[in-house]
This record gives C-alpha cells, sequence and structure tokens, in this order.
C-alpha cells in the first residue's frame, strides 16, 4: 500500500473566484509560473501519483502549486 498526498496551490476554482476579484495580478504574481493552476493540473498529478510511473513513490506530499510554496 501507498500512502501520498497532494497539496495544490492556487487553482483557479470556484473557491478562489472572491480573492481573484480583489487582486488578481497580486495572486499572479505570487506564483514562479505566472498564472493559476487549473483543475486539470491537480487532476494530473494525482493520476500519474496513483500510477505505476510513481511506485517507487510513498510517503510524500506532491505540491502542485505553481512554485507558491516556494515563493
Amino acid at each position: 500500500m501507498r500512502v501520498n498526498a497532494v497539496a495544490p496551490g492556487p487553482i483557479d476554482s470556484g473557491s478562489l473566484k472572491g480573492l481573484l476579484a480583489q487582486a488578481p495580478e497580486e495572486v499572479k504574481a505570487s506564483l514562479a509560473c505566472g498564472r493559476l493552476g487549473l483543475p486539470e493540473d491537480v487532476a494530473e498529478a494525482v493520476h500519474w501519483l496513483c500510477s505505476d510511473a510513481a511506485g517507487f513513490i510513498h510517503g510524500q506530499v506532491l505540491s502542485v502549486d505553481g512554485g507558491f510554496s516556494g515563493a
């Protein structure tokens, strides 16, 4: 059994819409990749983490945050 987690950063979704309405450029500027994440970005990471390609990954937290946590 593998135990891993995915930690998404700012994702362009319903919960972030209020903040984006107030300061969209400030939020985007805080990201190393210069854009908000998409739900598909997180889905692809989860898909990979559940695949055989990540079969030797165990006990990790995968940050899918466009560089937000390193800023």
